[in-house]
């Protein structure tokens, strides 16, 4: 047997599932998780301590993004599932799947509040430039400059630090306090996996990033003598309206396909470790810069 016959959802997968018994991956909630990896490993290199591998505040900021993005998409299923049981039959909505994501989040929150109401112009300004910014960063012009209206996130995406995956970070819980209730019964703020060293438990991300995250940042810049304009948005409201279809969201608690057991124990990073050794190596205390130029095959 392949590994890749053993595809499948895994423990922990988060899901909506709809009351026929349709599934659609909540892929918010995997962003989530890498966001605040990167944004918090960013915290401890700003607290002068080393972190393991290779974490970047841009990347953070992307990743914030794509929580708000994973958010829509959700939502906007549910609106094309009301929209194709004749839900809302005076409402005129001609969004698709494919729309942009700035279209459907206009779309939801006209079609959930009954067409009377649209998102806030601040939030929807601050969900802009994160989308630009993230454009910026990935395509080509990541190092020219944006015009910056109602973000404080970097205008030359490029140049970003931590200070911008915190700014990403706010907008994000903004955009998701926007959305929380709209579906009965369900909260959709992120839950993200708080660290500790003796237990493990998802907590929501509005909480852990007013409670420990932004004020462990200010103590961080005040240790370095420095300060900050970024902090968490507050009263952008919510949306106005909930779906009418029956939802939930649903979490594995068991692997759809479990591996095997492993007949031995591969200890990955003192191997890659080991690999590493047999390469041209740099003299004891020196850095190596990644090199892109023309070498031969090795």
């Amino acid at each position: 047997m392949n590994l890749e016959d053993l595809r499948g959802s895994q423990v922990g997968d988060v899901a909506l599932l709809f009351d026929d018994s349709t599934v659609v991956s909540a892929a918010f909630h995997y962003h989530a998780q890498i966001a605040f990896a990167h944004t918090v490993n960013e915290l401890i290199r700003l607290s002068g301590q080393s972190v393991p591998m290779h974490w970047d505040p841009r990347v953070g900021s992307v990743e914030w993004w794509r929580v708000i993005e994973g958010t829509v998409a959700l939502l906007h299923r549910v609106l094309l599932r009301e929209r194709e049981s004749g839900l809302r039959p005076d409402l005129a909505d001609s969004t698709d799947e494919r729309a942009d994501v700035l279209d459907k989040w206009s779309a939801i929150a006209r079609w959930f509040s009954n067409g009377l109401h649209s998102p806030p112009s601040q939030l929807t300004g601050l969900v802009v430039e994160l989308r630009d910014f993230r454009n910026s960063f990935e395509h080509a012009t990541r190092a020219s400059t944006r015009t910056r209206k109602h973000s404080k996130l970097a205008e030359a995406p490029a140049a970003a630090n931590v200070a911008d995956a915190m700014e990403a970070m706010a907008i994000c819980v903004a955009a998701s306090a926007y959305f929380r209730y709209v579906l009965p019964g369900t909260d959709l703020m992120p839950q993200i996996v708080a660290p500790s060293r003796e237990h493990v438990m998802f907590e929501p991300l509005d909480v852990v990033a007013r409670e420990a995250l932004f004020p462990m940042y200010l103590r961080l810049l005040e240790a370095r003598g420095l300060g900050t304009d970024i902090s968490l948005y507050n009263g952008l409201g919510q949306i106005r309206g909930q779906a009418l279809v029956s939802t939930a969201l649903i979490v594995r608690y068991e692997d759809e396909n479990s591996l095997p057991d492993a007949v031995q124990t591969i200890d990955v990073l003192s191997d890659l470790g080991t690999w590493v050794e047999t390469r041209e190596t740099p003299d004891p205390g020196m850095f190596r810069l990644p090199s892109y130029g023309v070498r031969s095959q090795q």
